[in-house]
């Protein structure tokens, strides 16, 4: 289906799948995963998910040509799960980035226009696999060095209270609550379940001399998993485990505090703030874009523009009469967790019973 030249490398599909979910993943997640109970959540459910993830590096075979392995109505059912997954997601989205525009860059301006001008904006990225590729390569390098230096200049502004708290005389006078743990555990491996749509985006890697430890999302969900628990770190010394109750951004509040040496700069949270905006807009744009290929992997054509439609409307009208935003996170615990772990186990016995065969 793809030409050699029309693939990326494993390099590059890492940079997608960081530059997509730091945004998201620094907004609206890491506020569930303060306290010591959620560090231990990212750190297991992020050992969780790079297991499952070198399962689904196994199974590449069978996605390559889903139709000759599993047939062609389960294909065309995962194809359907897989759409529905991101159109509720960009839905969310949308509706997300509408409000936090209206609350912290242009007041007074309709939510709905500011969420049709953030579809707007994801509708102009790039719609061809290389670019796509390399945007991310280039943007994600940018986007690591200058976030991650202002996390850096919280982390250390922000030192004598990262003692007070993380310190052995707190630990002791405080419990560990464990079924809040395995909660935050299972919440992190439900948020991170989009993994499972790896199996069907290998087809654009190539098939390269890089090494074989270079494959997979392991190193990207290891990544990511620092970077929230980073985030998770500061909002815990900032704010406690209040941060889930915050009508505001947790950690637009945190950066808000930051002052750059020499103090030339005052508003580093709108500094920060762009770079996950930035990260939105890829990740609307990357919906957008799977949404159409993954269709396309089933011999249908649908293009970019009714997944935009849907997600608009998702983000907009569904979320003013039954607040999307409230059951998103609900549906990816209850619904689409159980659902990919599902579809793992089904792929993984038509590669064994395609090994049997032979």
């Amino acid at each position: 289906m793809f030409a050699e030249n029309n693939r990326i490398s494993w390099l590059q599909m890492h940079c997608q799948c960081l530059l997509a979910a730091l945004g998201m993943g620094l907004i609206w997640g890491i506020p569930e995963f303060t306290g010591r109970e959620g560090a231990v959540g990212i750190l297991i459910g992020g050992i969780l998910l790079v297991l499952w993830s070198g399962i689904l590096r196994r199974q590449m075979t069978v996605f390559r040509d889903p139709i000759r392995y599993l047939g062609k109505v389960p294909t065309w059912l995962i194809a359907g799960i897989w759409e529905s997954y991101l159109v509720f997601t960009g839905g969310w989205l949308v509706g997300k980035v509408g409000h936090l525009a209206g609350e912290y860059l242009v007041s007074g301006v309709p939510e709905t226009l500011l969420s049709l001008i953030f579809v707007l904006a994801a509708l102009g990225g790039s719609h061809h696999v290389q670019a796509r590729g390399r945007l991310a390569q280039i943007s994600w390098g940018v986007a690591a060095w200058l976030g991650g230096i202002l996390l850096l200049l919280a982390a250390v502004q922000n030192s004598p209270s990262l003692e007070m708290v993380w310190g052995d005389q707190h630990l002791e006078t405080t419990g560990f609550d464990w079924k809040r743990s395995v909660k935050s555990i299972g919440k992190y491996v439900a948020y991170g379940s989009g993994i499972g749509l790896m199996t069907w985006l290998t087809v654009q890697v190539r098939d390269s001399k890089e090494k074989r430890r270079k494959e997979g999302l392991a190193p990207a969900i290891g990544q990511l998993s620092l970077w929230f628990l980073t985030g998770a770190v500061l909002l815990t010394v900032n704010f406690g485990t209040d941060a889930t109750t915050m009508n505001t951004c947790p950690i637009l509040e945190v950066m808000a505090g930051v002052e750059l040496p020499g103090g030339f700069l005052r508003r580093v949270d709108l500094i920060f703030l762009s770079i996950l905006l930035f990260s939105l807009v890829f990740l609307l744009g990357s919906i957008f874009f799977y949404s159409s290929y993954v269709a396309d992997r089933i011999h249908i054509s649908i293009g970019r523009l009714p997944p935009a439609i849907l997600c608009f409307l998702l983000g907009t009208t569904a979320q003013e009469q039954w607040n999307w935003s409230r059951q998103y996170p609900k549906m990816l615990s209850r619904v689409y967790l159980p659902v990919c772990l599902m579809m793992t186990v089904c792929a993984a016995w038509a590669r064994r019973k395609s090994y049997g065969k032979r």
